[in-house]
């Protein structure tokens, strides 16, 4: 086997499935993980990249030997200043950050954010998750950002491998989600529409939009005449302050078509709000209405009508499973929903797709056909 040349790196695919890539420099084996070998390549280009930098450094004759490491080593001596330099480099969304931060103040810090990270091992990170056993989707969300924040600490060199990737990774299973019938959907919305907040429950139970993106949305963003709107922002609240962003991936991005009993409701909306630029406004001018008032609001109403409880997100679930039940491609329902890629969508809602008919039907179709053939070459 020809041998690489110093400064090559490598990408080979582990025993696990995934993709390391792999490059060493000065002594200083940099590591990263994929879930593909295009991902693996890719950050195998940022790894020469840190490595290019790390010895344009040493080499330099006017830089002093402490300057040669790497920049983020100053003040990332522990697990929670590792985590904290991530998350201010990262590039999240608010709202990401305020979920991760959450998780990290109540989970992480408080069991191994004081340990230095010479001083890790893989028995600290199991030690947590075992602690987190009867809470399997909070395990599942610690693993999942420290096995990210690791990752780059990796790429920085503040650790010569990720300690998450020699643990038993927490089990956690997406719960099916309860949702409405096609009956219950009906009474809700025909016991609403005198409700304040009508037009936004049907809005989100007709489109399937986040509650953050209907909160963020504009008059500007919505046609009336060609029932288009766009969805291209969302707002999150961080400190008691609304926080506008954009979507998290492209395909959150998207036009969709409004039904023209929607469109209805929204004329109506806007003849009653005119001079306001956001479609759902709060009790102060210009600012957009809490999410907490909605989920109040529809909490409140789903008790009145003696209907199962279900929050803003869970109508958006309704929307998703009626299409799906309905037998609507995976790949349409996905760019409805904003999803980044079918397979969240599959994922997901697994369990509103019935295949039972389809394959039926299909097999049916098989047999009739081929039973018609020997009929025609009979005769």
């Amino acid at each position: 086997m020809r041998k690489r040349r110093p400064g090559q790196g490598s990408v080979i695919k582990r025993s696990d499935g995934r993709w390391q890539a792999e490059v060493m420099i000065s002594g200083i084996r940099l590591f990263a993980y994929a879930k593909t070998k295009s991902e693996a390549e890719a950050k195998l280009r940022q790894l020469k990249e840190e490595a290019l930098s790390i010895s344009s450094r040493e080499n330099s004759p006017n830089i002093s030997p402490k300057a040669t490491e790497p920049s983020s080593k100053k003040g990332t001596e522990t697990v929670s200043e590792l985590i904290d330099l991530w998350l201010e480099t990262s590039g999240f969304k608010p709202g990401t950050i305020q979920g991760y931060k959450y998780v990290i103040d109540e989970h992480i810090n408080p069991n191994i954010g004081s340990i230095k990270l010479s001083n890790l091992s893989p028995a600290h990170i199991q030690k947590l998750y075992n602690q987190l056993r009867e809470k399997p989707s909070i395990a599942e969300k610690v693993h999942r950002i420290l096995h990210r924040c690791f990752d780059v600490g990796v790429l920085w060199g503040e650790l010569s491998g990720n300690p998450c990737d020699r643990v038993v990774r927490p089990k956690y299973q997406i719960p099916v989600k309860s949702v409405w019938t096609r009956e219950q959907l009906q009474v809700f919305l025909n016991s609403s529409k005198d409700h304040w907040l009508y037009p936004l429950w049907l809005l989100i139970v007709s489109t399937g939009c986040r509650l953050g993106e209907m909160l963020a949305l504009r008059w500007s963003d919505v046609d009336l005449e060609s029932g288009k709107m766009t969805v291209s922002r969302s707002v999150v609240w961080v400190q008691g302050e609304p926080v506008f962003s954009s979507p998290k991936t492209q395909a959150g991005i998207r036009v969709l078509q409004l039904q023209e009993s929607v469109i209805k409701v929204l004329k109506g909306l806007r003849e009653r709000n005119q001079g306001s630029e956001l479609v759902f406004f709060g009790p102060k001018a210009g600012r957009p209405l809490h999410p907490s008032v909605v989920q109040h609001n529809l909490k409140r109403l789903c008790k009145q009508l003696n209907l199962p409880e279900l929050t803003p997100h869970g109508l958006r679930h309704l929307h998703a499973s009626l299409l799906l039940s309905n037998h609507i491609p995976v790949p349409l329902v996905s760019k409805q929903l904003g999803h980044a890629n079918p397979g969240i969508t599959m994922k997901i809602y697994a369990h509103a797709i019935d295949p039972g008919s389809e394959v039926a039907r299909t097999i049916e179709t098989v047999i009739n056909g081929v039973e018609e053939k020997k009929v025609q070459d009979s005769a």
